[in-house]
């Protein structure tokens, strides 16, 4: 018995531990960071902006936006631009307090100095979506 508990502790471990990589992550070729902080820093490091994905694993939108829009290939090919974090704000109170989300899914998109220069709330489909990204872009520079 002991042993099958600690084979499904490990086996659980590992399994969380695999989603954080790249290709197991929501968006599959989106390199997310976990912060928005560390997306800063490594935004003013490549002097681009930033795009954080404030979302709640309980939310159904949250969830479509994964498995449909960060699906897309134009989307994964222009997310390449951004410095993308994603963070649950259940999990992040500090964050979810700064942003002060009003509904979620809600994407930040900010300049290098972290500067909300654009954001949307909610569920877009992939071509309402990359033309957020656009938009962002243009605001961005």
């Amino acid at each position: 018995m002991k042993t099958a508990v600690a084979a499904a502790i490990c086996a659980a471990a590992l399994l969380s531990s695999c989603r954080a990589r790249e290709g197991d992550a929501p968006g599959d070729g989106i390199r997310w960071m976990d912060s928005i902080p560390a997306a800063l820093k490594e935004a003013a490091r490549r002097r681009g902006p930033v795009m954080a994905v404030l979302y709640s694993d309980r939310s159904s939108w949250c969830r479509r936006l994964d498995a449909e829009t960060f699906a897309d290939p134009e989307v994964r090919s222009l997310a390449r631009r951004f410095v993308a974090a994603r963070v649950d704000v259940d999990g992040d109170r500090e964050t979810r307090s700064a942003y002060a989300p009003s509904a979620l899914p809600t994407v930040l998109f900010m300049d290098a100095e972290g500067k909300v220069v654009r954001r949307a709330v909610g569920f877009k489909p992939a071509p309402g979506f990359l033309a957020e990204m656009r938009a962002a872009l243009d605001q961005a520079r």
